[in-house]
């Protein structure tokens, strides 16, 4: 993943030929990057999925008294899995992916919304809302002559 995007997502409004020209590369690098995360963070809940449900197999092949039960109830087998290091660390590993998809998602959100103030600051410079202003003075004589 990339490092700080905030440099990225900062806008130039004296440079919009150049701000225009990198913000579609930008934006399809951290697009590309967020689609990876999203097959990382599928990959990683199906394998919590799978591991989940090994664990509760093996659980329910073993003997209850080698978990200090008598016998096994569904509550006991589905607190037992849920305490499994196995499954722990299959959680974390899915929360990790699934953080990092967030955060590229909202990366990818920043640089389309760059993307859209670009087209507006265009649309400004077009109507001359950043042209100098006139002094009364000489909108007068224009309007005199």
């Amino acid at each position: 993943m990339k490092g700080d995007i905030s440099k990225l997502c900062q806008l130039d409004r004296y440079a919009l030929d150049v701000e225009a020209e990198g913000a579609a590369a930008n934006l399809q690098t951290y697009s590309a990057d967020l689609a990876k995360a999203k097959i990382s963070s599928m990959d990683a809940e199906l394998n919590l999925k799978k591991i989940t449900y090994q664990v509760e197999l093996d659980i329910r092949r073993d003997d209850p008294k080698a978990y200090g039960l008598d016998k096994f109830t569904e509550a006991s087998i589905t607190a037992l899995v849920g305490v499994s290091d196995k499954v722990e660390t299959a959680k974390q590993i899915y929360i990790e992916a699934k953080g990092e998809q967030l955060e590229l998602e909202a990366n990818v959100e920043a640089l389309r919304e760059k993307c859209d103030q670009i087209k507006n600051l265009v649309s400004l410079w077009i109507g001359g809302y950043f042209a100098e202003p006139s002094s009364g003075k000489s909108r007068k004589a224009e309007m005199g002559k």
